[in-house]
């Protein structure tokens, strides 16, 4: 999360590239093996809120029109709502589903590793407070995959297991079907020599 410095994964920000690109390749190539009642759980955060203007910065994918690792960090997060809302559109009728969701802030990971030490000193001092613990963290996701009478809220966000309003433009299919072109795309060419 937040990296200081632009770094680069196969030419596009490796924000988008680790939390986005690396879950379309592995859950497109399973999309076959999904069982008549499969379900799919992209993991976003409430840190989508702080995308760019319009969800997805299509013309800044590798971060040459300038970089700030906060907002490539919530752009890889919105893309996970984006993607389950594609996934939401084309099971349709099928009786498979796909969700998205915030897990929480969890203690005891390396995730702040890039916050000033300020901001460490006080996560370490005060995060029992505000943090979940790992179990806490697994509940949303643990929910959306076991939990009976979730098809009507396929394509939906969760937050502490309940529904909860995305941004305006996590919810835009247009944004959603060219991101899904587009990462369709970036995957081809990753599987050529």
């Amino acid at each position: 999360m937040a990296p200081p410095n632009l770094e680069l994964c196969h030419g596009y920000e490796k924000q988008f590239f680790t939390n986005h690109m690396g879950h379309f390749v592995l859950v497109t190539g399973l999309l076959n093996r999904l069982t008549p009642r499969g379900r799919v759980v992209m993991l976003s955060s409430r840190a989508h809120e702080r995308a760019p203007r319009g969800g997805i910065a299509f013309d800044n994918l590798d971060g040459s029109k300038g970089y700030n690792s906060r907002l490539f960090y919530a752009q890889s997060k919105i893309a996970s709502i984006l993607m389950a809302k594609s996934l939401a559109k084309q099971f349709e009728g099928t009786g498979k589903t796909a969700f998205s969701c915030h897990p929480g802030v969890i203690s005891d990971t390396n995730l702040f590793r890039y916050l000033p030490s300020y901001a460490q000193w006080f996560m370490d001092c005060f995060g029992f407070l505000l943090l979940k613990t790992i179990p806490e963290g697994a509940a949303t996701q643990t929910y959306l995959s076991t939990a009976d009478d979730l098809e009507q809220h396929s394509g939906r966000y969760f937050v502490d297991c309940n529904v909860y309003p995305e941004r305006q433009d996590g919810t835009d299919m247009d944004t959603a079907d060219k991101l899904w072109n587009i990462c369709k795309s970036i995957a081809a060419g990753l599987s050529k020599p």
